[in-house]
């Protein structure tokens, strides 16, 4: 329970009064002793039992009484989110907003998640006037004052977006704001849907997260509004890749799509393929959960003829039922192996990245000593086989990677106690017996370097079989596959437009058998592939990534009738000679939840309370309960009067039946 008025609460110990009296009352007589009270003890024993008993009573209700009237005068606020906690208002709130794409889905009321989330936040803010309101949301990511909540549904920086959420950096952001501010008594409400692949319960940072909040000076209190019902009717179309044009057919590329949905009969639904100006439906049977597709297209002139989308019938969640793309453009993608000396290792490497002889002399060889000459520019991809370079090449690393390019990180043959990026370090080398080689038990399966192909076959990853391993640790690590006991088989490492890497064994036959080639290739081509969207004319990239490409005021949407904004909207944007193809994160696809277990883990040591909203019709959080209070009150009042009466009127008033 919520006060208004805590200080008032500070009148508790007056309850003690109606004991205070009732012990000096009994202090005031005195006992004396004469000879017939013998009989009058002897006769009235029965009725001493019953006479405590009401004494009792009338003391408890009189103690009573006064306990809730001083609770009614502090103006007690109940509720499911705002409710049970003895304090007062927060001097600062900090709204986390998660506006990702699949916020938009929507409850049987037809309000999506984000808008219910906006219209609670405000009812459970306006009893708090004199409270500091701060915002943060999951695409500018900022501490921004607000002059109160009731204006987040009209905020622009509010709207709905098709980008995903970064739970653990939101959440950082938001501590680091009250450490540098000193806001006082603070408290974090942060509205979400409880995606997993939002909060990333794995993610190392949160435990940074704790070790900050455990460091202030006052205490922090979480509260979470779950927006997490489930959509059954739901369906969602996702571009997996778009195959070049063949030699014998320089006009014609081949969409590969997917078709997710819930379970269901077969059935055969219309899908929109738009191109230019063009419109045309095709008839998809599907007989699954998730569907793969193939679609031809043709070339066009311009373009805004090159491009289009396909399109879903409308359902619970119409942010997720298109998919963009673009005519494909050809670009060489070259890559450079950082490495002592030509060894087994490298050279296994070099294949997987350029499987075609003629294309490998887009692999290049560079010493670790030469690593600052590499020429990031025209570099797509980097593995790097060596220890962690210095401070300066570093630099260089983080600006490469932050343009959009990727770094393929393996483990040193020898111990080393180089920190990357001043978090990330290789540990010790687990070294296992060769009758007991260890495998890989989890991997992402739906997007990343380990997807399954594009006609649905599953990577032979949980046959790869480790005997030597380098642990890896540091914060901000994303885990990606994972042995059978839990440890990190490859990681990545978000950084602005691009990913680092880490493989944490090497592909050659006494550590294990990834050198083989089944998963090693397709990984590295993907990783590359990742990479080369960088140097490529048309750029295919998840919405919300491409941030320092977007804040060019010259990128403009294709389709001049629609004008989206390409930091929040998927859509074919033209940035001077490129043309950025976005579309939301695969991961907002998956309706897969938290739940109470793994918040306990996340939150270890914070104190949190979480209100899971499912209907959709409530907007209501919390209500003033002082007149409830007051009623308890009279009730006692009365029950006390009714035990002060005397017997013979009680007896007479039964007698004459009014009990």
């Amino acid at each position: 329970m919520t006060f208004l008025q805590p200080l008032l609460l500070w009148g508790l110990p007056l309850c003690l009064i109606p004991i205070l009296i009732h012990l000096m009352n009994r202090i005031r007589y005195r006992s004396v002793e004469w000879a017939a009270i013998m009989f009058l003890i002897k006769a009235n024993r029965s009725s001493t039992s019953m006479a405590r008993l009401r004494q009792f009573l009338i003391l408890l209700f009189r103690v009573l009484a006064i306990l809730v009237l001083i609770f009614a005068v502090a103006r007690p606020l109940a509720g499911g989110w705002l409710g049970w906690t003895f304090s007062g208002p927060p001097e600062t709130v900090i709204i986390i907003l998660d506006r990702s794409s699949s916020m938009g889905t929507q409850y049987s009321t037809r309000i999506s998640r984000l808008n219910q989330a906006k219209k609670i936040i405000p009812a459970a803010a306006k009893d708090f006037p004199g409270t500091r309101f701060v915002l943060i949301e999951n695409v500018n990511r900022k501490p921004c004052d607000i002059s109160s909540p009731d204006i987040l549904p009209s905020l622009t920086d509010t709207a709905q977006t098709q980008t995903s959420s970064d739970i653990p950096s939101l959440v950082d952001e938001a501590v680091n704001h009250i450490i540098t501010n000193k806001t006082g008594v603070t408290e974090i409400w942060l509205a979400s849907d409880m995606q997993t692949s939002d909060w990333q319960p794995e993610n190392s940072k949160w435990r940074e997260i704790e070790s900050k909040a455990k460091s202030l000076p006052q205490s922090l209190h979480i509260r979470i509004l779950a927006l997490d019902s489930k959509g059954d009717e739901n369906m969602s179309v996702r571009l997996i890749k778009t195959n070049p044009p063949r030699a014998n057919a320089p006009q014609e590329a081949e969409l590969v799509f997917e078709i997710d949905r819930p379970a269901g009969s077969e059935t055969v639904i219309p899908v929109t393929l738009a191109q230019g100006e063009n419109r045309k439906q095709i008839n998809i049977k599907l007989s699954g959960t998730l569907n793969k597709f193939r679609q031809k297209i043709t070339k066009g002139e311009n373009i805004s003829d090159n491009s289009g989308y396909l399109e879903l019938p409308s359902d619970i969640n119409q942010d997720d039922n298109r998919a963009y793309f673009t005519f494909p453009v050809q670009q060489e993608k070259k890559t450079t192996i950082v490495s002592s000396d030509n060894n087994v290792c490298s050279q296994i490497l070099a294949i997987a990245a350029s499987p075609d002889e003629k294309e490998q002399a887009n692999i290049k060889f560079q010493q670790p000593s030469a690593a600052d000459l590499i020429d990031f520019k025209d570099t797509a991809s980097i593995i790097w086989l060596a220890p962690f370079p210095s401070e300066e090449v570093q630099k260089e690393l983080r600006q490469f990677i932050s343009e959009g390019g990727t770094v393929l990180f393996f483990p040193p043959e020898k111990d080393d106690s180089t920190k990357l990026f001043s978090s990330i370090s290789w540990g010790d080398c687990e070294v296992r017996k060769e009758t007991e080689p260890i495998s890989l038990k989890e991997w992402e399966r739906r997007s990343g370097p380990l997807e399954d192909t594009a006609s649905g076959e599953i990577l032979p990853v949980g046959e790869i079989k480790v005997s030597k391993i380098r642990q890896l640790e540091g914060s901000g690590l994303n885990p990606i596959a994972a042995y059978a006991d839990g440890k990190i088989f490859l990681a990545r490492l978000k950084m602005m437009g691009g990913a680092a890497y880490f493989c944490t064994t090497l592909p050659v036959p006494d550590w294990s058998t990834l050198g083989e080639g089944q998963v090693l290739v397709p990984m590295i081509q993907r990783i590359l592939a990742e990479g080369g969207t960088r140097l490529s004319k048309t750029v295919f990239a998840e919405c919300g990534s491409w941030d320092m490409e977007l804040n060019s005021s010259g990128t403009k949407d294709v389709n001049i009738k629609e004008n989206k904004d390409p930091r929040i909207n998927s859509g074919v944007y033209r940035s001077g000679d490129r043309t950025l193809v976005l579309n939301r994160p695969a991961s907002e696809d998956l309706q897969e939840y938290i739940g109470t277990t793994e918040l306990e883990g996340i939150f270890r040591g914070i104190s949190f309370s979480t209100l899971h909203e499912k209907s959709g019709r409530d907007a209501s959080m919390s209500t003033e309960i002082w007149k409830a209070f007051l009623v308890l009150m009279l009730l006692f009042l009365v029950s006390e009067a009714f035990l002060c009466l005397p017997i013979s009127f009680k007896t007479k008033t039964k007698k004459a039946g009014f009990q």
